[in-house]
């Protein structure tokens, strides 16, 4: 089985907010997408993704935001999940878009 992959690029807007671009790639099949988050929930979700052990599962949506301002989507068009799994296969990304 060949290995897979997970990368993660954040795209600044300076505003408080910004494009998280997910890609992932396994066993030959590949997916892009991206959402709008709130650059303090991108913080949390990395500092919950560079933790060891995993704490159990670690997600992210995020989409448009409302002209309510920053923190308040209004649509979410994108989820990223990864949680836990064994030792052999310490996590599992999940990504859904609409």
């Amino acid at each position: 089985m060949a290995a897979g992959y997970l990368r993660l690029r954040f795209y600044d807007d300076g505003d408080g907010t910004g494009k998280l671009v997910a890609r992932a790639e396994a066993n030959g099949f590949a997916g892009e997408g991206g959402a709008y988050f709130d650059k303090g929930e991108i913080e949390r979700f990395a500092t919950n993704l560079g933790a060891f052990p995993l704490p159990g599962r670690t997600a992210i949506a995020g989409g448009f935001f409302s002209r309510s301002g920053a923190g308040s989507s209004s649509k979410s068009t994108s989820r990223l999940a990864v949680i836990r799994r064994c030792p052999r296969a310490p996590w599992l990304a999940s990504a859904h878009g609409h």
